[in-house]
């Protein structure tokens, strides 16, 4: 079980011993899914699923389909893991870069901008994820290195995704801290052609 008081490296070690079973829970859950689709006469069509598993990790499954072909493995899915601080519930998403599994975290901060500046009303904090994640679960990464201190730097990292852009960090683990929200109405001066161009090629790669 995901406690607030592990390490980043316990954390990731968690997620992905757990997310076996959330795969293989999702896989004997699907013909639910696979129903909506084959019904549904308009798309896309988007289901979620929250599951708690053998392990007590609270997960949020989120499915998406564009066409009646994609049901199983051929559906667009998500796993994002949530827990609790004395700050609020975190969101992980897992996800892959060159066939390596890399964590994306969301703190609790995250979403309330994400609330506020995205004119979301839902009040429930797991319906907001699911919210947030149901549109943007894509990115397309920008990054800059800033020098913080005389020999200290970070790597700044940048989403583009479907309603603005997520702002946070790059580990020293290697994996991704979002810590807010903006849309791109708040974009100023050389953001809006860069971000607006990565949210271009974005759409190019996901097809929305």
């Amino acid at each position: 079980m995901i406690v607030y008081t592990m390490s980043e490296a316990e954390l990731k070690r968690e997620v992905l011993l757990d997310m076996y079973n959330a795969f293989r829970w999702e896989d004997r859950n699907s013909n639910k899914f696979r129903r909506l689709v084959l019904k549904a006469t308009r798309f896309p069509v988007y289901f979620a699923y929250q599951y708690t598993s053998p392990r007590k990790n609270k997960w949020i499954i989120s499915l998406e389909a564009r066409s009646k072909k994609e049901t199983k493995d051929d559906c667009r899915i998500s796993y994002v893991v949530t827990y609790e601080s004395p700050h609020g519930t975190y969101a992980v998403l897992v996800s892959w870069v060159n066939n390596e599994p890399q964590l994306i975290m969301y703190p609790p901060h995250f979403f309330s901008r994400f609330r506020d500046r995205a004119g979301v009303n839902e009040i429930s904090t797991v319906r907001l994820m699911v919210r947030f994640f149901r549109h943007n679960g894509s990115y397309v990464y920008d990054k800059q290195t800033k020098q913080i201190a005389e020999d200290k730097y970070c790597v700044e990292v940048y989403g583009s995704t479907l309603e603005g852009v997520c702002l946070g960090i790059f580990s020293t683990e290697g994996n991704i801290l979002f810590r807010t929200f903006v849309t791109y109405e708040m974009l100023k001066g050389e953001q809006v052609e860069r971000f607006t161009e990565n949210e271009r090629i974005r759409k190019e790669i996901h097809g929305a």
